[in-house]
């Protein structure tokens, strides 16, 4: 996800499932309802403390989920 990027829409990254880690910038303050579901491959998150809303199932079904972050 590049710098500059404000919010991360509904569903943007659902279903991917080659997703393995992701950071998400400082300038993102919001990441959408069911932003990455369905990514089971997914095993690390970083979040920056910039991020204020995390929607409702943002992470719903990443069954390889193991490690979140958020960065201070």
């Amino acid at each position: 996800i590049e710098n500059g990027v404000t919010s991360i829409g509904r569903y943007a990254f659902s279903n991917q499932v080659n997703l393995k880690r992701v950071t998400i910038p400082d300038s993102v303050t919001i990441i959408g309802h069911s932003a990455f579901s369905g990514c089971p491959n997914l095993t690390n998150i970083m979040i920056p403390d910039s991020v204020t809303i995390i929607g409702d199932d943002a992470f719903s079904n990443c069954l390889s989920l193991t490690n979140i972050e958020i960065l201070t």
